[in-house]
């Protein structure tokens, strides 16, 4: 970070162009300032007539003329990174969606809302988006880190939100699958074919309209859409018609479909509407839609899919007679609260429940997420609570108490873990409680380390971020007081020079000359800034020395962890402490030898206790 005095800039018209050109003629690095839109121009293409602020309130979606935008603009220093922020743009420029991704620092401060603000509106304009509100911008993301955030706080995983949407839509005649939309927003995963959703009672499975419905206006560059014209004259390919779009994996009805049982069909005018009335799956068959109480398959594959079921109570069992055959096949995804597989999980499958045992293996490149999970022979990847795993096989397994039988090659990350035979080439980390049963290879890893706990992990990497900061934050300010102070010792002498006159000027009553009060007035404000300045460093400073302390409060949890075995080890096994805050690391060679117990002594070492 760079501390500079706030700057202003008028009639921004090419944004990149004129604030790289202002930035270099003031010797500041544009990446270092955060450029706030003090005031929004908008002005019609045809005749640059400015229009006042009710254009968009009053004609903006009725009207079809070009308009453009200039801003002015206040810039000042960039206290905050958001280089994890990115926009992604619908077809048309319909809808414009927000990406954060992992590793995004979500901070309380004051200024940080106000300038993650300043960076949304700088990039909307960059990628040539019409600003009609900055107020609703605010407003919208405020929502967004309320509803989804704690701050401070770090994104542990990427998340994508709809941050804006223009008026200018089009709903296409047919069926309109409610849970497919809903599956695809939260994934940011276009739709699976033919897939099948898990309801509760009272759930809109979806929608059938037996007409089009347009709405005209303009998109979010600001450009009309005449939708109904557009609709009328794009050529449909096999029903489908805007291919641009975002395609449905739903069956392609040309009427209002049946509804089985377990579902309601109410019809209100041009609209067809189905709900559920219990919880299951429903499938959309050609014959219509459906609701399965129970999902018992021989194999689940990419085009029979089971979407949205984690909190919907579903269970789904697959016994896959021909074991020549994965259970559930290459690209395949199931979700629900309980998942029973018997037989093979094949390449790329995602699997999501809260509740999963697999009577078989897993392919590598599987990825699971389960709260407990029981598993024959995992190869792929398990994110879980509690795991319980017969053969763990080049594998990787995140959790909290993990109880594994064989490993080999793998990789084991918890807080509690228990490996009966441990064979070679693994790498574990752990921070309560390590029970080694057999050693009986060589070549692994053996790590304390306290981010082998997720929450403590996201707890730490958010003081981490905090710190650095921080001192960035403080750095910057005293750096700006030398400045300044330096600025104060150059016109100290004239000061001295000017006191007998302002002093006779207070006695006598006289008026001071124009120049002498601007020297004077420069002089105060130098010293009224260098005191604002140390004070913000000073409180600065007592924030970060309390995050610190709870940093080194977390780390302090590790003191308490140990490796525990019921047999000696063998060559060329590393033991490895690992501080994350401030960094260090420390390592014990293992050879062939008695059993010992290895703890963290007083001292913050590793230390081995003979048997």
């Amino acid at each position: 970070m760079t501390f500079f005095q706030k700057k202003k800039l008028k009639g921004v018209k090419n944004w990149t162009k004129q604030l790289m050109e202002f930035c270099t003629k003031a010797n500041l690095n544009l990446g270092e300032c955060n450029i706030h839109v003090e005031t929004v121009h908008t002005f019609l293409k045809k005749d640059d007539k400015e229009l006042d602020a009710n254009f968009f309130k009053e004609a903006y979606n009725q009207t079809s003329d070009e308009i453009y935008q200039t801003f002015d603009v206040e810039i000042e220093p960039k206290e905050f990174d958001f280089s994890k922020v990115s926009f992604s743009f619908s077809y048309r420029r319909l809808e414009a969606t927000m990406t954060l991704e992992e590793g995004l620092l979500i901070d309380s401060h004051e200024n940080y809302i106000p300038q993650f603000v300043d960076y949304i509106i700088g990039f909307l304009i960059q990628k040539e988006t019409i600003i009609t509100s900055t107020e609703q911008i605010k407003l919208r993301l405020e929502k967004i880190l309320h509803e989804n955030f704690k701050p401070p706080c770090m994104v542990m995983e990427a998340k994508h939100f709809t941050f804006l949407r223009a008026k200018a839509s089009l709903k296409n005649k047919g069926f309109t699958n409610l849970l497919e939309e809903k599956w695809c927003k939260e994934n940011n995963k276009p739709a699976f074919q033919n897939a099948l959703y898990a309801v509760s009672d009272g759930d809109h499975i979806g929608f059938y309209l037996k007409d089009s419905i347009t709405t005209s206006g303009r998109n979010l560059r600001g450009e009309f859409i005449d939708m109904r014209n557009l609709h009328l004259n794009t050529p449909k390919h096999n029903g489908k018609q805007d291919m641009h779009e975002s395609e449905s994996g739903t069956f392609s009805y040309k009427s209002p479909p049946e509804a089985g049982a377990g579902i309601k069909k109410t019809e209100e005018g041009q609209v067809v509407k189905y709900e559920a009335q219990g919880n299951g799956i429903i499938e959309f068959a050609e014959s219509g839609l459906r609701l399965i109480d129970i999902g018992t398959f021989q194999q689940v594959s990419k085009t029979n899919c089971i979407l949205g079921g984690v909190e919907k109570g579903v269970e789904v069992d697959i016994d896959c007679p021909d074991k020549s055959k994965d259970a559930v096949q290459t690209g395949a995804a199931i979700e629900a609260e309980v998942v029973n597989i018997k037989g093979t999980v094949g390449e790329k499958v995602v699997i999501k429940a809260k509740k999963l045992t697999i009577n078989g293996q897993t392919h590598q490149s599987a990825i699971l997420y389960a709260e407990e999970a029981n598993i024959n022979i995992h190869k792929g990847v398990l994110y879980t609570s509690e795991a319980d795993i017969d053969k763990l096989e080049g594998g990787k397994v995140y959790g909290s108490n993990i109880n594994i039988l064989d490993a080999q090659g793998a990789k084991v990350v918890g807080n509690q873990i228990v490996i009966s035979k441990l064979h070679s080439n693994t790498d574990i980390k752990f921070c309560e409680k390590l029970h080694l049963k057999a050693i009986h290879g060589n070549d692994n890893k053996v790590s304390f380390d306290v981010f082998a706990d997720f929450d403590k992990r996201e707890k730490l990497s958010t003081i981490i971020a905090l710190d650095v900061l921080l001192k960035s934050n403080i750095n910057a300010r005293v750096s700006f007081c030398k400045a300044l102070a330096d600025k104060l010792h150059q016109i100290k002498p004239v000061i001295e020079n000017l006191k007998p006159v302002i002093e006779r000027s207070k006695k006598e009553g006289f008026e001071l000359d124009p120049e002498t009060k601007k020297t004077f007035g420069f002089y105060v404000l130098l010293l009224r800034q260098i005191k604002e300045q140390k004070d913000i460093a000073t409180q600065l400073q007592n924030i970060r020395t309390a995050n610190t302390q709870s940093g080194r409060h977390i780390e302090q949890t590790l003191m308490e962890a140990k490796i525990t075995t019921e047999s000696s080890w063998k060559d060329n096994n590393q033991i490895i402490l690992t501080h994350r805050f401030p960094p260090s690391t420390q390592k014990i060679f293992t050879q062939d030898s008695d059993m010992f117990e290895i703890v963290i002594d007083d001292q913050g070492n590793l230390d081995k206790i003979q048997q």
